[in-house]
């Protein structure tokens, strides 16, 4: 009964940013990203190409999109199934963190974007992979931002992605308190 209860908890609270576009659901996994890498003294050159790299996304247009894609760095590639970087590995191993469960949260947060780059919205693989990532996240004890954080990145605008934000938007939402 209480695992049923765990279990339902987990879907609400991913389930709450149904309504939030996939540029929404990524700024918020980011954010919880930062926050696990924070909790667990995790900080690599790769990691900080990486966040830097998708926390670009949501200003991307068609004019910038060319540019951004060429620029993708390598931990990408570790997020959409590749080994991570023998660096970062050394990092979480001294660290104390399950390496395939840090993988799995550079996967599914990568995947938010990725896995509808190249064609339309994927809204229910998006709201999984969010979930996948609020789970992770939440057996470390690291706090999930609430939906309301990016309700103006709303599912229908910019055919499920949410609408372009502003350099100043994303700012405000980076700077968010990472702990």
């Amino acid at each position: 009964m209480m695992l049923s209860a765990l279990l339902r908890g987990r879907r609400s609270r991913a389930s709450s940013f149904k309504r939030v576009g996939l540029n929404g659901r990524l700024v918020v996994a980011l954010i919880v990203v930062q926050r696990c890498c924070q909790k667990w003294g995790v900080h690599t050159a790769a990691l900080d190409l990486w966040f830097d790299h998708l926390w670009k996304w949501p200003t991307v247009d068609s004019s910038t999109f060319d540019t951004w894609s060429e620029a993708e760095p390598a931990l990408i590639q570790s997020g959409l199934g590749d080994p991570l970087p023998a660096e970062l590995l050394a990092q979480l191993a001294a660290a104390g963190v399950n390496a395939d469960e840090f993988a799995a949260l550079i996967m599914h947060a990568t995947e938010i974007v990725y896995s509808s780059l190249y064609a339309a919205a994927d809204n229910k693989g998006s709201l999984e992979d969010l979930g996948k990532v609020f789970e992770i996240a939440e057996r470390s004890g690291v706090m999930i931002p609430p939906a309301e954080t990016v309700s103006h990145c709303r599912i229908n605008d910019g055919h499920g992605w949410g609408r372009t934000l502003t350099r100043e938007e994303l700012a405000a939402l980076r700077s968010l308190d990472p702990a």
